[in-house]
């Protein structure tokens, strides 16, 4: 099980502010898409990952080469497999209710650089 933290309002109020005016000022400094929180995830870029609690896309992500693959059920999950490596990585999760993401997808991050 992953150790994350709940957030509160407060919280996503300022994260939210971040991810919206980081990826139009900052080129590029967050991502709402898996596949680049992926790669930036492999990378050590992600500094703080924005997960959807009750999200999850059945699959696996190879830790090693990041190649993704896809399944049906089971208990492997793609969104997991990236908040991990975030983990690993010495970046910070936060697992939040899909009203208080700042996107549609279940996973925002913000990159360290």
């Amino acid at each position: 099980m992953l150790h994350v933290e709940w957030a509160r309002f407060e919280i996503m109020v300022g994260v939210r502010c971040t991810i919206g005016i980081a990826i139009p000022l900052f080129g590029g400094l967050a991502a709402g898409r898996p596949a680049a929180a992926m790669f930036g995830a492999l990378g050590a870029r992600v500094g703080t990952l924005l997960a959807e609690a009750d999200r999850h896309i059945p699959g696996r992500v190879d830790p090693e080469t990041g190649e993704v693959v896809l399944g049906e059920g089971g208990v492997d999950d793609v969104l997991d497999d990236i908040a991990e490596l975030v983990l690993k990585n010495g970046g910070q999760v936060v697992v939040t209710r899909e009203a208080q993401m700042p996107t549609k997808t279940g996973i925002a991050t913000i990159y360290r650089y």
